[in-house]
């Protein structure tokens, strides 16, 4: 993210362990797949799902744009890049492509929801103290309802995850930090999440 995570203390616990599981409804890894085909499979996966064409066509074009000169992802995202372009064309429904982006791909967390309810009291104390000045926005917020039911939990009468307080906090430091800015580039999880979380509130002020 371009906007560090908060300074909240995180045991080994509430990490999510490393899996290998590919149940997730609607969603088949394509181990055979060639990252070089990815620009025609984007066309040839059937979809009907609007958002998902979308992104597809989106995806077509950046694809045009790809010089020969570009860096090389390096060896910690390259291994990532090459599995979400191998698995592109699986991926056909909106909540098909959410879950892989939270549970196949490492740039999102997504440890179950924990039992003591305390654990999500200090994240959201966390995030409170610091931006006091934001706390009814804060408040306001409440998870994506597709996300991975059991990363999901009700607190003071909203749907939350651990992983909401990280966002959260980006979404409150660029409005507490970057006043009203035109145009917001997020780089994260790639699904979105940021951008789900700051719409209603640039859409109220």
């Amino acid at each position: 993210m371009l906007l560090a995570r908060p300074e909240v203390e995180i045991s080994v616990d509430d990490l999510p362990a490393k899996k290998e599981d590919t149940s997730i409804q609607g969603f088949e890894p394509r181990m055979n797949q060639s990252s070089s085909n990815t620009e025609i499979s984007v066309y040839n996966a059937i979809s009907n799902d609007a958002n998902v064409d979308r992104a597809r066509h989106h995806l077509a074009r950046a694809l045009t744009y790809i010089s020969v000169d570009q860096p090389s992802y390096g060896s910690r995202w390259q291994p990532q890049v090459d599995a979400i372009r191998r698995d592109i064309p699986a991926l056909t429904e909106s909540t098909t492509c959410l879950r892989y982006a939270q549970y196949h791909i490492t740039f999102d967390g997504r440890p179950p929801f924990p039992s003591d309810s305390m654990l999500i009291q200090f994240r959201e104390w966390a995030v409170e103290n610091e931006f006091p000045h934001l706390i009814p926005v804060l408040r306001q917020m409440s998870e994506n309802p597709l996300s991975g039911p059991e990363s999901l939990g009700e607190f003071h009468g909203r749907i939350v995850s651990r992983v909401l307080y990280y966002h959260a906090r980006n979404v409150l430091a660029g409005i507490t930090y970057a006043n009203k800015p035109k145009r917001i580039l997020e780089i994260g999880g790639g699904y979105g999440e940021i951008a789900r979380l700051w719409v209603p509130i640039r859409l109220l002020q």
